[in-house]
């Protein structure tokens, strides 16, 4: 049986507790979700709901920050349906970099 979500892809750029909980929601029905961690790992890994608000995705360390870190993006999320990011991931160079599907507008 195929799920839900099973033809979606999602770059998961936040943190906290919001964003993943939405993202695990998307990754519960089947979509493939790839988090991506800044070097050092995500600062909420010490939160006791981390590991629940994280599973069913795939984890990727990527400095944000580095433009020479666009070229990666395909080897491990080809052709994203979509980008979720907290406001302020989405003014860095490689979130803007990120190839999805869907129109620029749509990226949450």
């Amino acid at each position: 049986m195929t799920s839900a979500l099973a033809d979606i892809r999602v770059v998961d750029l936040s943190s906290g507790v919001a964003g993943p909980m939405a993202t695990m929601l998307l990754a519960d029905f089947g979509a493939d979700v790839v988090k991506i961690e800044p070097p050092g790992g995500d600062s909420a890994r010490v939160l006791p709901g981390f590991a629940v608000w994280n599973r069913n995705k795939r984890s990727v360390v990527l400095d944000q920050r580095d433009p020479r870190a666009a070229p990666g993006w395909p080897s491990f999320c080809p052709e994203p349906t979509c980008a979720w990011s907290a406001s302020p991931a989405a003014r860095l160079p490689v979130v803007n970099s990120i190839p999805t599907r869907c129109a620029p507008s749509i990226r949450v």
